[in-house]
């Protein structure tokens, strides 16, 4: 079986640095992104305890930098699976472009996968 990932490495920037089909500035944002989110599960009991609790008590559950941090680490990761299809499991570029553009989805917003689809 083919892994995208080396098995071989112990962290988790090794086995990021270890996927040959992306580029170095790729990597680069993958691990940032992995430090960030990882630094949010670790904090997820201290968030239960006690941010919850005051935004429950002020009624105010949306954060708006809390959302919009979200959602960009959301479409880096969804980025990265693209890439995973087209760059591992080779998928179409034409097709997916084909798709992604009969769902109004602006694949100009992934760089990583807009990359590979300027290069057709």
């Amino acid at each position: 079986m083919n892994l995208v990932a080396s098995l071989n490495k112990k962290t988790m920037k090794e086995k990021i640095e270890s996927i040959n089909f992306l580029r170095a500035d790729e990597k680069e944002t993958l691990v940032e992104v992995w430090k960030v989110l990882c630094g949010w599960v670790h904090s997820y009991p201290h968030w239960l305890k006690e941010l919850s609790p005051v935004l429950a008590e002020k009624q105010e559950s949306h954060h708006p930098k809390l959302v919009r941090d979200s959602i960009v680490y959301l479409a880096i990761c969804m980025d990265f699976a693209l890439v995973i299809g087209v760059d591992f499991l080779s998928v179409n570029t034409k097709e997916l472009k084909t798709i992604l553009d009969s769902y109004f989805i602006d694949h100009r917003r992934y760089q990583m996968l807009n990359r590979r689809l300027l290069q057709q």
